[in-house]
């Protein structure tokens, strides 16, 4: 598993650690309200993420895609891969 820590921004302290990749993770994104962010790896998984719990809310598998980076469009509700 690849290990990535989540800090407070003033403090540097390690918040959580979250271990769902199997491979590197190469995109991090946080929505507008703070509360979820997404991370995309290598081995082309996307999960979504509950900021407060480090708990994955969603899982999304792009077999074969390495996802490189993420956006999110807050106004469409939509999540933009690539």
């Amino acid at each position: 598993f690849y290990i990535f820590k989540v800090f407070f921004l003033f403090h540097l302290k390690v918040f959580t650690k979250l271990t769902q990749h199997n491979d590197s993770v190469n995109a991090l994104v946080i929505n507008e309200n703070k509360n979820v962010f997404i991370s995309g790896s290598a081995e082309g998984t996307i999960n979504i993420w509950d900021l407060e719990t480090g708990v994955v809310k969603r899982n999304l598998i792009e077999p074969d895609n390495t996802v490189y980076s993420l956006v999110i469009n807050e106004n469409k509700n939509e999540l933009i891969s690539g």
